[in-house]
């Protein structure tokens, strides 16, 4: 499902520049939220942590385009660039939707 079509079904309210974002995230990265991915993973512990799919698809994303960096000397998320702005952005989203979840898996 679409971030979209995910935050519309559930009630989240976004902002004209977050609904961008996710439309990005969704249209150019191929990025989906999935209603039984429940947990996300702290990328250096290697620890899981509850969350709603929302936010597990954000860290995934965020963890994928990370990890890519560090292997590959760019960030990328299904063989697509990730901008520096784009990956500022998704961490800003994420820590206004789920505070506990950001700072138990990116911060």
């Amino acid at each position: 499902m679409k971030i979209t079509d995910y935050t519309t079904a559930n009630g989240i309210s976004l902002t004209t520049p977050e609904t961008n974002l996710s439309n990005q995230l969704s249209e150019k990265y191929g990025l989906l939220v999935s209603e039984i991915e429940t947990t996300a993973i702290n990328q250096f512990t290697k620890q899981e942590f509850p969350a709603n799919p929302l936010s597990a698809a954000l860290v995934r994303f965020l963890n994928v385009a990370y990890r890519n960096y560090i292997l590959y000397g760019k960030m990328s998320f299904a063989s697509t660039p990730v901008t520096v702005s784009t990956y500022d952005r998704t961490k800003y989203l994420l820590l206004k939707l789920d505070k506990e979840t950001y700072f138990n898996t990116i911060d």
